[in-house]
Protein backbone atom coordinates (compact mmCIF):
# COMPACT_ATOMS: atom_id res chain seq x y z
CA UNK A 1 0.00 0.00 0.00
CA UNK A 2 1.14 3.72 -0.95
CA UNK A 3 3.18 5.11 2.00
CA UNK A 4 2.08 7.56 4.61
CA UNK A 5 1.17 11.10 4.18
CA UNK A 6 3.80 13.84 4.87
CA UNK A 7 3.46 16.50 7.23
CA UNK A 8 1.72 19.47 6.18
CA UNK A 9 -0.20 17.46 3.65
CA UNK A 10 -2.72 18.90 0.95
CA UNK A 11 -6.36 18.38 1.06
CA UNK A 12 -5.91 15.98 -1.70
CA UNK A 13 -3.67 13.38 -0.14
CA UNK A 14 -5.83 13.78 3.40
CA UNK A 15 -8.75 13.22 1.57
CA UNK A 16 -7.73 9.81 -0.07
CA UNK A 17 -6.11 8.73 3.21
CA UNK A 18 -9.27 9.22 4.46
CA UNK A 19 -11.02 7.05 1.87
CA UNK A 20 -8.36 4.22 2.59
CA UNK A 21 -9.71 4.25 6.21
CA UNK A 22 -13.50 4.68 5.30
CA UNK A 23 -12.65 1.40 3.49
CA UNK A 24 -11.41 -0.30 5.72
CA UNK A 25 -14.59 0.40 8.56
CA UNK A 26 -15.98 -1.28 6.02
CA UNK A 27 -13.99 -4.11 5.68
CA UNK A 28 -14.51 -4.61 9.28
CA UNK A 29 -18.37 -4.12 9.07
CA UNK A 30 -18.32 -7.17 6.63
CA UNK A 31 -16.37 -9.26 8.58
CA UNK A 32 -18.03 -8.47 11.54
CA UNK A 33 -21.21 -7.57 11.51
CA UNK A 34 -22.48 -8.70 8.33
CA UNK A 35 -26.78 -8.95 7.64
CA UNK A 36 -28.10 -5.71 6.39
CA UNK A 37 -25.14 -3.42 6.89
CA UNK A 38 -23.33 -5.72 4.75
CA UNK A 39 -25.79 -5.57 2.40
CA UNK A 40 -25.70 -1.49 2.24
CA UNK A 41 -22.14 -1.44 1.89
CA UNK A 42 -22.63 -3.40 -1.27
CA UNK A 43 -18.63 -4.75 -2.35
CA UNK A 44 -17.95 -0.98 -2.21
CA UNK A 45 -15.39 -0.76 0.44
CA UNK A 46 -13.31 -3.68 -1.31
CA UNK A 47 -13.85 -1.86 -4.68
CA UNK A 48 -12.62 1.39 -3.26
CA UNK A 49 -9.65 -0.22 -1.56
CA UNK A 50 -8.67 -1.32 -5.46
CA UNK A 51 -9.24 1.63 -7.12
CA UNK A 52 -6.93 3.93 -4.41
CA UNK A 53 -4.22 1.49 -5.37
CA UNK A 54 -4.37 3.07 -8.48
CA UNK A 55 -4.56 6.51 -7.25
CA UNK A 56 -2.09 6.07 -5.23
CA UNK A 57 0.36 4.79 -8.20
CA UNK A 58 -1.03 7.97 -10.00
CA UNK A 59 0.10 10.12 -7.10
CA UNK A 60 3.20 8.52 -6.61
CA UNK A 61 4.41 9.79 -9.74
CA UNK A 62 3.54 13.45 -9.10
CA UNK A 63 7.39 14.73 -7.82
CA UNK A 64 9.71 12.26 -9.26
CA UNK A 65 9.90 10.71 -5.40
CA UNK A 66 12.21 7.29 -5.06
CA UNK A 67 9.10 5.57 -3.95
CA UNK A 68 7.25 5.71 -7.64
CA UNK A 69 9.97 3.74 -9.29
CA UNK A 70 8.55 0.56 -10.84
CA UNK A 71 10.94 -1.34 -8.37
CA UNK A 72 9.26 0.05 -5.52
CA UNK A 73 5.55 -0.77 -6.75
CA UNK A 74 7.40 -4.32 -7.16
CA UNK A 75 8.41 -4.56 -4.09
CA UNK A 76 4.78 -3.31 -2.70
CA UNK A 77 2.93 -5.73 -4.74
CA UNK A 78 5.42 -8.72 -2.99
CA UNK A 79 5.28 -7.09 0.80
CA UNK A 80 1.37 -7.26 0.16
CA UNK A 81 1.47 -11.10 -1.86
CA UNK A 82 3.76 -12.04 1.42
CA UNK A 83 1.02 -10.76 3.73
CA UNK A 84 -2.02 -11.78 1.97
CA UNK A 85 -0.50 -15.75 1.65
CA UNK A 86 -0.06 -15.69 5.45
CA UNK A 87 -3.10 -14.21 6.40
CA UNK A 88 -5.16 -16.93 4.47
CA UNK A 89 -3.46 -19.75 6.09
CA UNK A 90 -5.10 -18.39 9.39
CA UNK A 91 -7.97 -20.21 7.64
CA UNK A 92 -10.37 -17.18 9.27
CA UNK A 93 -14.30 -16.03 8.21
CA UNK A 94 -12.25 -13.46 6.29
CA UNK A 95 -11.35 -14.11 2.64
CA UNK A 96 -8.49 -11.88 2.13
CA UNK A 97 -7.82 -9.64 -0.59
CA UNK A 98 -4.52 -8.89 -0.45
CA UNK A 99 -2.65 -11.16 -2.85
CA UNK A 100 -5.27 -9.39 -5.55
CA UNK A 101 -4.59 -5.86 -4.69
CA UNK A 102 -0.97 -6.93 -5.04
CA UNK A 103 -1.60 -8.11 -8.93
CA UNK A 104 -3.65 -4.60 -9.20
CA UNK A 105 -0.59 -2.74 -7.55
CA UNK A 106 1.74 -4.55 -10.24
CA UNK A 107 -1.25 -3.47 -13.25
CA UNK A 108 -1.10 -0.03 -11.60
CA UNK A 109 2.54 0.45 -11.03
CA UNK A 110 2.32 0.17 -15.37
CA UNK A 111 -0.36 1.79 -16.06
CA UNK A 112 0.84 5.04 -13.88
CA UNK A 113 3.46 5.06 -16.71
CA UNK A 114 1.60 4.63 -19.77
CA UNK A 115 -0.42 7.55 -21.66
CA UNK A 116 -4.18 8.45 -20.44
CA UNK A 117 -5.81 7.05 -23.93
CA UNK A 118 -3.98 3.50 -22.70
CA UNK A 119 -4.75 3.05 -19.38
CA UNK A 120 -8.61 4.23 -20.27
CA UNK A 121 -8.66 1.29 -23.28
CA UNK A 122 -6.63 -1.38 -21.09
CA UNK A 123 -9.49 -0.42 -18.15
CA UNK A 124 -12.51 -0.99 -21.47
CA UNK A 125 -11.39 -4.54 -22.40
CA UNK A 126 -10.66 -5.61 -19.27
CA UNK A 127 -13.98 -4.31 -17.91
CA UNK A 128 -15.71 -6.17 -21.15
CA UNK A 129 -13.30 -9.05 -21.50
CA UNK A 130 -12.32 -10.66 -18.21
CA UNK A 131 -15.75 -11.49 -16.79
CA UNK A 132 -16.20 -13.95 -19.44
CA UNK A 133 -12.68 -14.65 -18.97
CA UNK A 134 -13.03 -15.44 -15.23
CA UNK A 135 -16.20 -17.35 -15.80
CA UNK A 136 -14.58 -19.87 -18.62
CA UNK A 137 -11.75 -20.13 -16.48
CA UNK A 138 -13.73 -20.92 -13.56
CA UNK A 139 -15.87 -23.56 -15.70
CA UNK A 140 -12.29 -25.21 -16.98
CA UNK A 141 -10.64 -25.56 -13.33
CA UNK A 142 -11.22 -28.54 -11.14
CA UNK A 143 -10.72 -29.23 -7.73
CA UNK A 144 -12.36 -28.18 -4.27
CA UNK A 145 -13.38 -23.93 -4.44
CA UNK A 146 -11.31 -22.12 -1.85
CA UNK A 147 -12.02 -18.27 -0.37
CA UNK A 148 -7.85 -17.40 -0.88
CA UNK A 149 -4.74 -18.80 -1.52
CA UNK A 150 -2.60 -19.40 0.95
CA UNK A 151 0.91 -20.65 1.52
CA UNK A 152 -0.25 -23.92 1.93
CA UNK A 153 -2.46 -23.82 -1.18
CA UNK A 154 0.67 -23.46 -3.21
CA UNK A 155 1.56 -27.29 -3.07
CA UNK A 156 -0.91 -27.02 -5.90
CA UNK A 157 0.55 -24.17 -8.31
CA UNK A 158 -2.15 -24.89 -10.83
CA UNK A 159 -4.89 -24.66 -8.63
CA UNK A 160 -3.34 -21.81 -6.53
CA UNK A 161 -3.50 -19.44 -9.80
CA UNK A 162 -6.89 -20.46 -10.60
CA UNK A 163 -8.52 -19.91 -8.12
CA UNK A 164 -6.74 -16.62 -7.14
CA UNK A 165 -7.73 -16.00 -10.94
CA UNK A 166 -11.19 -16.48 -11.42
CA UNK A 167 -11.96 -18.21 -8.31
CA UNK A 168 -12.48 -16.00 -5.02
CA UNK A 169 -14.52 -12.71 -4.33
CA UNK A 170 -11.96 -11.28 -5.70
CA UNK A 171 -10.62 -12.21 -8.96
CA UNK A 172 -7.28 -11.04 -10.22
CA UNK A 173 -7.98 -11.24 -13.55
CA UNK A 174 -11.23 -8.66 -12.98
CA UNK A 175 -10.00 -6.43 -10.39
CA UNK A 176 -7.19 -4.72 -11.78
CA UNK A 177 -9.94 -2.75 -13.83
CA UNK A 178 -10.53 -1.01 -10.96
CA UNK A 179 -7.09 0.06 -10.32
CA UNK A 180 -6.58 1.17 -13.85
CA UNK A 181 -10.09 3.39 -13.23
CA UNK A 182 -8.24 4.81 -10.04
CA UNK A 183 -5.12 6.25 -12.41
CA UNK A 184 -7.30 7.26 -15.23
CA UNK A 185 -9.48 9.51 -12.33
CA UNK A 186 -6.66 10.49 -10.29
CA UNK A 187 -4.92 12.02 -13.69
CA UNK A 188 -8.10 13.63 -14.25
CA UNK A 189 -10.15 14.89 -11.23
CA UNK A 190 -6.58 14.27 -8.57
CA UNK A 191 -4.06 15.67 -10.45
CA UNK A 192 -1.74 16.95 -7.89
CA UNK A 193 0.04 19.68 -10.17
CA UNK A 194 -0.85 22.55 -8.12
CA UNK A 195 -4.25 21.98 -9.18
CA UNK A 196 -6.94 21.63 -6.49
CA UNK A 197 -9.39 18.48 -6.67
CA UNK A 198 -12.35 18.50 -8.70
CA UNK A 199 -15.20 16.30 -6.43
CA UNK A 200 -17.97 17.73 -8.67
CA UNK A 201 -16.32 16.38 -11.99
CA UNK A 202 -15.68 12.99 -10.02
CA UNK A 203 -18.95 12.45 -8.87
CA UNK A 204 -19.97 13.20 -12.08
CA UNK A 205 -17.93 10.29 -13.31
CA UNK A 206 -19.25 8.33 -10.91
CA UNK A 207 -22.83 8.82 -11.11
CA UNK A 208 -22.32 8.16 -15.31
CA UNK A 209 -20.43 4.43 -14.61
CA UNK A 210 -23.23 3.56 -12.38
CA UNK A 211 -25.53 4.84 -14.28
CA UNK A 212 -23.93 2.95 -17.61
CA UNK A 213 -23.87 0.08 -15.78
CA UNK A 214 -27.43 -0.48 -14.49
CA UNK A 215 -28.75 0.61 -17.89
CA UNK A 216 -26.71 -1.73 -20.00
CA UNK A 217 -27.91 -4.28 -17.86
CA UNK A 218 -31.36 -3.72 -17.93
CA UNK A 219 -30.97 -3.77 -21.95
CA UNK A 220 -28.86 -6.63 -22.58
CA UNK A 221 -32.06 -8.33 -20.32
CA UNK A 222 -34.77 -6.81 -22.26
CA UNK A 223 -33.03 -7.25 -25.56
CA UNK A 224 -32.27 -10.83 -25.29
CA UNK A 225 -36.14 -11.82 -23.19
CA UNK A 226 -34.34 -12.27 -19.82
CA UNK A 227 -35.94 -9.46 -17.63
CA UNK A 228 -36.80 -12.25 -15.37
CA UNK A 229 -33.47 -12.58 -14.44
CA UNK A 230 -34.16 -8.89 -12.90
CA UNK A 231 -36.76 -10.74 -10.16
CA UNK A 232 -33.47 -13.62 -9.18
CA UNK A 233 -30.95 -10.81 -9.09
CA UNK A 234 -33.32 -8.82 -6.38
CA UNK A 235 -33.76 -11.62 -4.10
CA UNK A 236 -30.04 -12.64 -3.84
CA UNK A 237 -29.05 -8.93 -2.95
CA UNK A 238 -32.21 -8.94 -0.57
CA UNK A 239 -30.95 -12.22 1.37
CA UNK A 240 -27.63 -11.65 0.72
CA UNK A 241 -26.90 -14.95 -1.43
CA UNK A 242 -25.49 -15.78 -4.67
CA UNK A 243 -26.14 -16.15 -8.26
CA UNK A 244 -25.72 -19.34 -10.12
CA UNK A 245 -22.44 -19.22 -11.72
CA UNK A 246 -24.00 -19.64 -15.80
CA UNK A 247 -23.27 -17.19 -18.11
CA UNK A 248 -27.27 -15.28 -17.19
CA UNK A 249 -24.71 -13.86 -14.61
CA UNK A 250 -22.32 -12.02 -16.88
CA UNK A 251 -25.22 -9.53 -17.83
CA UNK A 252 -26.29 -8.99 -13.74
CA UNK A 253 -25.65 -6.63 -11.39
CA UNK A 254 -24.70 -7.57 -7.85
CA UNK A 255 -22.00 -7.32 -4.66
CA UNK A 256 -19.03 -9.26 -6.01
CA UNK A 257 -20.22 -10.25 -9.26
CA UNK A 258 -17.79 -10.45 -11.77
CA UNK A 259 -19.84 -8.99 -14.87
CA UNK A 260 -19.28 -5.33 -16.68
CA UNK A 261 -22.04 -3.95 -15.26
CA UNK A 262 -21.11 -5.02 -11.71
CA UNK A 263 -17.82 -3.60 -12.29
CA UNK A 264 -19.25 -0.47 -13.71
CA UNK A 265 -21.66 0.05 -10.96
CA UNK A 266 -18.97 -0.77 -8.28
CA UNK A 267 -16.74 1.31 -9.90
CA UNK A 268 -18.81 4.24 -9.76
CA UNK A 269 -20.16 3.86 -6.32
CA UNK A 270 -16.31 4.34 -5.45
CA UNK A 271 -15.52 7.21 -7.09
CA UNK A 272 -18.72 8.54 -5.18
CA UNK A 273 -17.11 7.74 -1.98
CA UNK A 274 -14.10 9.44 -2.99
CA UNK A 275 -15.74 12.60 -4.54
CA UNK A 276 -17.63 13.59 -1.26
CA UNK A 277 -14.27 12.46 1.02
CA UNK A 278 -12.70 14.87 -1.24
CA UNK A 279 -15.54 17.85 -0.78
CA UNK A 280 -15.67 17.08 2.62
CA UNK A 281 -11.45 17.55 2.82
CA UNK A 282 -11.67 20.98 0.89
CA UNK A 283 -14.21 22.80 3.52
CA UNK A 284 -11.87 25.39 5.84
CA UNK A 285 -10.18 23.42 8.75
CA UNK A 286 -11.27 20.37 7.93
CA UNK A 287 -8.11 18.97 6.94
CA UNK A 288 -6.04 19.43 10.15
CA UNK A 289 -9.07 18.74 12.28
CA UNK A 290 -8.21 16.03 14.74
CA UNK A 291 -11.09 13.63 13.27
CA UNK A 292 -9.75 14.27 9.98
CA UNK A 293 -6.14 13.42 11.06
CA UNK A 294 -6.95 10.29 12.93
CA UNK A 295 -9.13 8.69 9.79
CA UNK A 296 -5.75 10.27 8.01
CA UNK A 297 -3.09 8.50 9.98
CA UNK A 298 -5.34 5.41 10.12
CA UNK A 299 -5.81 5.30 6.78
CA UNK A 300 -1.65 5.81 5.82
CA UNK A 301 -1.58 2.54 7.51
CA UNK A 302 -4.25 0.44 6.10
CA UNK A 303 -1.85 -2.67 5.49
CA UNK A 304 -1.05 -2.83 9.17
CA UNK A 305 -4.15 -2.56 10.45
CA UNK A 306 -5.90 -4.94 8.11
CA UNK A 307 -3.28 -7.44 9.21
CA UNK A 308 -3.88 -6.73 12.36
CA UNK A 309 -7.63 -6.71 12.44
CA UNK A 310 -7.29 -10.55 10.53
CA UNK A 311 -4.84 -11.51 13.35
CA UNK A 312 -7.61 -10.64 15.94
CA UNK A 313 -9.90 -12.71 14.28
CA UNK A 314 -9.41 -16.37 15.57
CA UNK A 315 -10.04 -14.70 19.43
CA UNK A 316 -12.87 -12.90 18.36
CA UNK A 317 -14.47 -16.08 16.86
CA UNK A 318 -13.46 -18.07 19.89
CA UNK A 319 -15.21 -15.23 21.97
CA UNK A 320 -18.32 -15.57 19.32
CA UNK A 321 -18.75 -18.77 19.54
CA UNK A 322 -18.73 -18.45 23.86
CA UNK A 323 -21.71 -15.77 23.84
CA UNK A 324 -23.33 -16.81 20.92
CA UNK A 325 -26.08 -13.66 21.39
CA UNK A 326 -23.28 -10.68 21.70
CA UNK A 327 -24.02 -8.01 19.91
CA UNK A 328 -21.49 -8.11 16.19
CA UNK A 329 -21.31 -4.29 16.62
CA UNK A 330 -19.45 -4.00 20.14
CA UNK A 331 -17.59 -6.67 18.74
CA UNK A 332 -16.85 -4.43 15.77
CA UNK A 333 -15.99 -1.40 18.22
CA UNK A 334 -13.79 -3.16 19.71
CA UNK A 335 -11.57 -4.01 16.93
CA UNK A 336 -11.86 -0.24 15.97
CA UNK A 337 -11.24 0.96 19.11
CA UNK A 338 -8.03 -1.45 19.79
CA UNK A 339 -6.84 -1.04 16.00
CA UNK A 340 -6.99 2.96 16.63
CA UNK A 341 -5.26 2.74 20.11
CA UNK A 342 -2.63 0.50 18.98
CA UNK A 343 -1.38 1.77 15.66
CA UNK A 344 -2.24 5.70 16.47
CA UNK A 345 -0.06 5.61 19.62
CA UNK A 346 2.28 4.06 17.36
CA UNK A 347 2.31 6.85 14.98
CA UNK A 348 2.17 9.25 17.68
CA UNK A 349 5.05 7.79 20.07
CA UNK A 350 7.76 6.29 17.40
CA UNK A 351 10.45 8.29 15.98
CA UNK A 352 9.36 9.54 12.15
CA UNK A 353 11.40 6.48 10.21
CA UNK A 354 8.82 4.20 12.50
CA UNK A 355 6.02 6.03 12.66
CA UNK A 356 4.45 5.16 9.15
CA UNK A 357 3.31 1.63 10.57
CA UNK A 358 5.47 -1.49 11.18
CA UNK A 359 4.01 -3.14 7.51
CA UNK A 360 4.28 0.53 5.81
CA UNK A 361 8.32 0.54 7.59
CA UNK A 362 8.93 -2.17 6.58
CA UNK A 363 7.52 -1.82 2.88
CA UNK A 364 9.76 1.33 2.48
CA UNK A 365 12.87 -0.50 4.45
CA UNK A 366 12.45 -3.04 1.64
CA UNK A 367 12.32 -0.54 -1.57
CA UNK A 368 15.15 1.71 0.35
CA UNK A 369 17.07 -1.86 0.07
CA UNK A 370 16.03 -2.76 -3.99
CA UNK A 371 16.05 0.90 -4.96
CA UNK A 372 20.11 2.21 -6.99
CA UNK A 373 22.07 4.72 -4.16
CA UNK A 374 22.35 8.13 -5.70
CA UNK A 375 25.41 9.88 -5.18
CA UNK A 376 27.68 12.98 -6.71
CA UNK A 377 27.79 12.64 -10.57
CA UNK A 378 31.46 12.50 -11.57
CA UNK A 379 33.12 15.24 -13.69
CA UNK A 380 33.16 13.89 -17.04
CA UNK A 381 35.97 16.20 -18.22
CA UNK A 382 39.71 15.22 -17.07
CA UNK A 383 41.40 16.61 -13.97
CA UNK A 384 43.31 19.88 -14.60
CA UNK A 385 46.87 20.00 -14.01
CA UNK A 386 48.09 22.82 -11.84
CA UNK A 387 50.61 25.27 -13.20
Amino acid sequence: MPPSRRPGPSSRLVAVDVARCLALLGILVNHLVGGMPSLLLWDVHAVLFATLVGVGAHLGTVGGRASSTVRAGVVRAGVLAVVGLALADLGTRAAIVLLTLAVVTLVATWAARRPTRTVLVAAAVLALVSPALARAGRAASSGPGLPDVGWSDLADPPHALATLLWATSYPAAVWPAFGLLGVAVARAFLPGDGRPPRPVSLALAGGALVLAGRVSSILVLAVTGRTALLDAEARAALEHSGLPDDADRLALVGPYLPSTPSLLVSGGLALLVLAAVCAVCRLPRVPTSPPARALADLGSMTLSAYTLHVLLLPPTERVLAAHPGLDPWWVYAAHVGLLAAVLLTWRRVLPRPLAPGPLEWLTRRAITAVSPRSGPTPDPRPARRRA
